[in-house]
């Protein structure tokens, strides 16, 4: 992309209902790449876990998961942001980082990290950036289990791709993946790869 701040994907063409985020430029000082971002989801997460690292049961009626501080930061629509899940947030944001009030929430572009090393070049001739994608404090497991599409595990998926071997439709379904998701510029999780040139 040619400007850190744009996006494939922009908030208009997506958006098909009301959004609600929690502020990048409020919260972590507009700064898309802040390592306190990639500590943020397990660092939310362990204020809710129990001992034994499980979520408790009341934490999983609210739908306070693993998964909720990503969808936080990437954006859901607000018909499904419910006010137990807001008061969670805003609670282990002051426990976090004794952020309060107004601010914390937006309905602009929300979190889109970018990839400082990725080489462009057409999908076709990418792989996936799994060591990118594990910088950003996301876990293996989510990654997994919400966002990616293949049926071998990250390590497998990394595997493959490293070495060339992925089919052009599994590059094509995890980059849809990534999208409908709500990364805003799935193109920062691929970068060139030279066994595919």
């Amino acid at each position: 992309m040619s400007n850190e701040n744009d996006m494939l994907f922009s908030a208009a063409t997506l958006q098909v209902e009301p959004m609600i985020g929690l502020s990048v430029d409020n919260i972590f000082g507009g700064d898309h790449n802040n390592p306190e971002i990639f500590s943020f989801f397990s660092d939310f997460s362990n204020l809710l876990m129990q001992d034994c690292g499980k979520y408790p049961q009341w934490a999983i009626n609210y739908g306070a998961t693993r998964e909720l501080p990503l969808r936080l930061l990437l954006g859901m629509p607000l018909s499904q942001l419910t006010v137990a899940q807001k008061r969670i947030a805003e609670a282990c944001l002051y426990l976090l980082y004794r952020r309060t009030g107004d601010g914390l929430w937006t309905d602009k572009p929300l979190w889109n990290p970018t990839n400082r090393s990725r080489i462009d070049a057409p999908l076709e001739k990418c792989k996936l950036d799994i060591p990118f994608m594990l910088s950003l404090g996301i876990s293996t497991t989510l990654w997994e289990s919400n966002v990616l599409i293949h049926s071998g595990g990250l390590s497998d998926l990394g595997r493959k791709s490293d070495m060339g071997l992925m089919r052009p439709t599994t590059l094509t379904r995890n980059f849809v993946a990534l999208a409908v998701y709500g990364f805003p510029d799935p193109l920062q999780f691929f970068t060139a790869n030279k066994k595919a040139q």
